[in-house]
C-alpha cells in the first residue's frame, strides 16, 4: 500500500483490491474441500473421515418451547469449530492456485516494490484479502473472471458492497472511475484498516497507533 501511495510516475498503474467474503464459513462447498485434500496428497482415509466430520452436522431449533424438525445443512464450515479455520486455509489453496495461473499467462500483474523483490500478487487471510495488479480495463476484467471462477468452485462469493479498490498515484481518474464502475467497487481512502491496523502509517506512528493503547 505505501507503494501504491509513492507511485506517481510510470504509463502503468496499479491496485490494490481488498475483498470482502460474504458469510466466507457459510457459503463453503463440501465437494471443493474434498478435492483440494485429495490434490493436495491426502490419503483417501484421511479424506473421507474429514468429510465425515464436515458433513454429519445438524441443527435444532426451538420455536414457541417446540423443537423442530433438524436441520441438515448441505454445504458450510461450523462456526468454532477447531478445525474450520484449517479447512478454510485450505479452501485459500484452491484461490492461491488460480490467482498462480493467472500470474503465468500474464493475465494478471502484481506489483514489484523494489528492484529486486519478488512480485506481489495477493495477500490472503481468512475472509479479507489483498489483489494487487494493474490499474487498467483488462485485469479488472481478469480479476472478475477469476473470482468468478472461484465462486462456481467453491460456492464462495465476494460481497462487493464491503470490497474496495485503492490506486496508485499515477492511475487516471478515468481509468478509476471505469474500473470502479465495472467492478461495482468504491475506492477506499488512505486511512482505510485491514486486520484491525491502518494500510497506510505515516512518520509518526505513535500517532497513528495511539488508538491500539485504549483497547
Amino acid at each position: 500500500m505505501h507503494y501504491l501511495k509513492r507511485k506517481r510516475i510510470g504509463k502503468d498503474g496499479s491496485m490494490a483490491i481488498k475483498l470482502d467474503m460474504s458469510k466466507a464459513y457459510d457459503r463453503v462447498k463440501w465437494a471443493f474441500v474434498e478435492n483440494l485434500l485429495l490434490c493436495m496428497g491426502f490419503s483417501n482415509r484421511w479424506v473421507q473421515l474429514i468429510k465425515f466430520c464436515v458433513s454429519t452436522v445438524t441443527y435444532n431449533v426451538t420455536h414457541g418451547g417446540h423443537t423442530m424438525d433438524p436441520i441438515n445443512p448441505g454445504r458450510g464450515l461450523r462456526h468454532g469449530d477447531p478445525l474450520s479455520p484449517y479447512l478454510f486455509l485450505i479452501c485459500a489453496e484452491g484461490l492461491y492456485s488460480l490467482l498462480k495461473k493467472y500470474e503465468r499467462h500474464h493475465w494478471l500483474i502484481g506489483c514489484l516494490v523494489a528492484r529486486r523483490a519478488p512480485m506481489v500478487s495477493h495477500m490472503l487471510f481468512v475472509d479479507d484479502s489483498y489483489l494487487y495488479c494493474k490499474s487498467n480495463d483488462r485485469e479488472a476484467q481478469n480479476v472478475i473472471h477469476l473470482l468468478n471462477s472461484y465462486e462456481l468452485a467453491s460456492c464462495q462469493k465476494v460481497n462487493f458492497t464491503n470490497s474496495s479498490v485503492f490506486f496508485s498515484k499515477n492511475t487516471s481518474v478515468d481509468v478509476q472511475n471505469r474500473v470502479c464502475g465495472f467492478m461495482g467497487l468504491r475506492e477506499a481512502s488512505e486511512d482505510s484498516f485491514y486486520l484491525g491496523l491502518p494500510c497506510i502509517m505515516g512518520r509518526n506512528k505513535n500517532v497513528i497507533l495511539a488508538f491500539q493503547t485504549k483497547k
